[in-house]
């Protein structure tokens, strides 16, 4: 398949940065004139559909000869916020085109197959070629009932017990706060940035820091009971930025309790058993990957996904391995049991069901070159997901992964969705530094939860000196009101 990592928030700009830069180093080289080439009638404007499998969505290629007389590819995919991204060039030998894209034209009438021939594309001539609708208008929601200061972004979801909040923040704090009026409780340093969720058991809380350490808390004060090493604690955090990398990454996992046993994963690949009680290691498995996403259990197994394209299944005694599967691409998600299936979703575009028993691959939805980043939340039989350039919440059958409604809130919707009895909350990340026309916006959002139909949408300003604004932590619904954790702390 073409590369597409200039789809990923920060990567365009960068490439764009190196082309200026090579223009400018080459300015004032002499030139020497292609002669021009004679007109391809493959040339000009084609509007149609994109197509995987019985999924089909708005597209659009413009092909016209570039300055060295090659013929370059546009592509406008609405789905995306897409529009006129290069995909480089394509080579004529009669009808038959290839490239990044393979073409075949049949007079006004063109189709063709990205190289793993599953997404296939089926177009006309066109005048026009699609865009992105503006975003839909939405009354701009309740103020606040109340606000937390930090000092320092919050990047997770808070963790709601006994009318508390308890939430870690970037510069490694552990914050308890009241959920009815805001009254800060106390703060716990853990020594270590704080990426992950809390998990709250009875009077203790367990969380995982970027120190790799697993520590056990106290609910009522934050001190420290114990804490182990689970390692990986010198190994790079990516966080998205104009400059980031193709495989940043911003989740760290939250501990998994069954049995008196905790479960969670490191940096360095490291997936560990730990007794809940006193901290003692019990057993350590070794990915291939960096784990950054919480494990589920499934009766006597464990289940995680690694950014090394893989999801694993270890016996919980002993950690010995039960199956591996390849996602292709980074599972960037938690596993979530839904109709007899494991989903994950991950960097390949893909929401993938597995088999628990053996990891075999049931069913997939391509997700037009937009990244699963979103856990999926299941609540009375419907899944309720997030998007990256896709920029929606989306309601889903579990059976198959189908569409049960959409709606774009023009943000990267990397978080899970929260879910009370009529409405679907989202938060969602957006930046001024993207080449799009409309760059994602930062926001919090609600949704009828029917319907999907944006009850109201509070849009976070874009900072030039920031590069994320508004939030990538999950909300968590508290009774009446629903609490997030903001980017700007």
């Amino acid at each position: 398949m073409m590369n597409l990592s200039s789809f990923r928030p920060g990567r365009a700009i960068g490439a764009l940065c190196f082309f200026a830069g090579a223009f400018i180093g080459l300015r004032g080289a002499p030139t020497t004139a292609v002669p021009a080439a004679p007109p391809d009638p493959i040339e000009g404007q084609w509007a149609g559909t994109l197509s995987s499998g019985d999924d089909r969505v708005a597209y659009g290629l413009k092909i016209q000869r570039n300055d060295q007389g090659e013929l370059a590819v546009a592509q406008f995919l609405p789905a995306i916020h897409n529009p006129g991204f290069p995909l480089g060039t394509i080579t004529a030998d009669g009808d038959v085109y290839h490239g990044a894209l393979n073409l075949t034209r049949h007079g006004d009438h063109l189709t063709g197959a990205f190289h793993d021939k599953t997404i296939t594309v089926s177009l006309q001539r066109a005048a026009t070629l699609p865009l992105a609708p503006p975003p839909v208008a939405a009354p701009s929601g309740p103020e606040p009932l109340w606000t937390y200061h930090a000092g320092s972004p919050f990047w997770s979801a808070p963790t709601i017990v006994g009318g508390v909040a308890i939430l870690g923040s970037a510069d490694g704090t552990l914050h308890a706060v009241r959920t009815s009026d805001g009254h800060p409780l106390w703060t716990h340093p853990t020594g270590g940035a704080i990426y992950g969720d809390v998990l709250a058991v009875r009077d203790t809380l367990f969380l995982v820091n970027d120190a790799g350490l697993l520590l056990a808390l106290d609910r009522t004060d934050g001190r420290e009971r114990w804490h182990c090493d689970l390692g990986g604690g010198s190994v790079a955090r990516n966080l998205p930025a104009n400059t980031a990398p193709y495989d940043f990454d911003y989740q760290a996992p939250t501990p998994v309790l069954a049995d008196g046993v905790l479960y969670a994963g490191a940096a360095d690949g490291g997936f560990h058993a730990i007794e809940a009680s006193s901290g003692r290691p019990l057993w350590r498995f070794a990915a291939g990957g960096k784990l950054r996403t919480t494990a589920l259990v499934v009766g006597d197994r464990v289940v995680f996904g690694a950014l090394d394209n893989f999801v694993y299944a270890l016996d919980r005694k002993t950690g010995a391995l039960q199956w591996r599967a390849d996602a292709g691409g980074a599972v960037t998600t938690t596993p979530v049991l839904a109709g007899g299936n494991l989903l994950v979703g991950t960097r390949g575009y893909r929401l993938i069901a597995l088999r628990p028993a053996d990891g075999a691959r049931t069913w997939e939805r391509f997700q037009w070159f937009s990244w699963v980043e979103s856990t999926p939340r299941l609540v009375d039989g419907v899944l309720y997901l997030g998007s990256s350039d896709n920029r929606t919440v989306r309601a889903l059958d579990p059976a198959d992964g189908r569409t049960l409604w959409s709606t774009d809130i023009n943000g990267w919707a990397w978080a899970q969705p929260a879910v009370s009895a009529g409405a679907v909350f989202a938060s969602s990340a957006g930046t001024a530094d993207h080449p799009s026309p409309d760059p994602p916006e930062g926001s919090f959002s609600a949704l009828d939860r029917r319907t999907g139909a944006l009850k109201w949408r509070r849009i976070v300003p874009a900072q030039r000196d920031v590069y994320l604004a508004g939030f990538v932590g999950a909300p968590a619904v508290a009774g009446d009101r629903v609490i997030v954790g903001g980017l700007d702390g």
